[in-house]
């Protein structure tokens, strides 16, 4: 943006003269005879130059450019409010799938009771073998849903941290192949 700015100002420029100024310094003489004096001579000089008409020109470049700053001036609005509506969702998904996690985990924590009593019943000899089974599928199901939303919310995270600009690249992160063989 401020780069398109400047080149406001620099179209605008068009509409006044340009000036420019110019000098020469040396020495007149005969080189070949020392003896005599050699004469120092200097000159200076400015010129103006404005052009009379232009077709129109430096009035289509001025608008050009304030369009361009218009148009830099909406991508950057743009950019700012994806972020910001990146960092919304990111927030609110991990705010709701941390609820999600809450109940998840109660239901892993029922649903493993449930499985140890179907055990201890089959145990006893009073239930079948299947109730066992569907117990220990119910638990394992339950535990995958729980560690899918766990797995969402570091997702969630990770873009949050990304949408406020922060991210990592793969130079920082830790060699393994280095470690272990430090560890050795």
């Amino acid at each position: 943006m401020r780069q398109a700015n400047a080149n406001i100002g620099v179209a605008f420029a068009g509409y006044f003269p340009a000036i420019s100024l110019s000098g020469l310094f040396g020495y007149s003489g005969d080189p070949f005879i020392r003896q005599l004096a050699v004469n120092p001579v200097w000159s200076f000089g400015a010129s103006v130059a404005q052009p009379i008409f232009n077709g129109g020109l430096t009035g289509a470049q001025v608008e050009a450019a304030r369009q361009t700053y218009g148009s830099d001036v909406a991508a950057y609005r743009q950019t700012v409010l994806t972020a910001i509506e990146q960092v919304e969702d990111a927030l609110s998904g991990i705010r709701l799938l941390s609820e999600e996690a809450k109940v998840q985990a109660e239901n892993v924590r029922v649903s493993r009771e449930a499985t140890q009593i179907a055990l201890n019943e089959y145990q006893a000899g009073t239930t079948a073998f299947t109730t066992v089974v569907v117990a220990e599928t119910q638990q394992i199901t339950a535990e995958q849903a729980l560690l899918a939303t766990q797995a969402q919310i570091q997702t969630d995270t990770v873009n949050l941290i990304v949408a406020l600009g922060g991210g990592w690249s793969q130079s920082k992160l830790p060699d393994v192949a280095l470690e272990s063989q430090s560890i050795q």
